[in-house]
């Protein structure tokens, strides 16, 4: 069994169901992923889903909605809604696509500039903060590994 307690919130348990690397994978990402929205939800009024929205921003400076929806696998209606909360609080803007004016390119202005950086910075630390725990060949080791399973499903999800 697994738990995570966060400071005001009630204990997470992830029941342990079997030993697989698959599970452990699962139960590693959900609790991350718990970890990272509830951090950044109370210390930047932020969530992880709009974190790598602006990550993805911050990354290609200009991106339209449909590639922010590809690369993070969600689907471009959920990616609309937080990116239309994020224009109306003044993180992003909407500019139209020189080469497609039925599309719009999608711009940190320079307060979303800030908060993205504020945020990132602090998920960093907070990462860092867990792998701690890894001798720093298991996380060369940890690196390489993830690096060739992210490699093995993009072939898979071609097929």
């Amino acid at each position: 069994m697994f738990k995570l307690k966060m400071s005001n919130m009630p204990t997470k348990t992830f029941q342990k169901v079997d030993d697989s690397e698959i599970f452990k994978m699962h139960a590693f990402i959900a609790m991350v992923d718990r970890m990272a929205d509830e951090m950044l939800n109370s210390n930047f009024n932020l969530s992880y889903s709009q974190l790598m929205i602006l990550f993805m921003v911050d990354k290609q400076k200009e991106i339209i909605q449909k590639d922010i929806s590809n690369c993070l696998g969600v689907t471009e209606a959920a990616v609309s809604k937080q990116i239309e909360n994020m224009v109306q609080i003044g993180y992003l803007l909407r500019t139209p696509d020189p080469s497609n004016r039925r599309k719009n390119q999608i711009v940190l202005t320079a307060v979303g500039q800030d908060i993205f950086d504020q945020a990132n910075r602090f998920l960093v630390q907070k990462a860092e903060d867990i792998f701690t725990i890894l001798e720093p060949s298991e996380r060369q080791v940890l690196d390489l590994a993830l690096d060739k399973l992210l490699s093995k499903i993009q072939i898979l999800l071609k097929n």
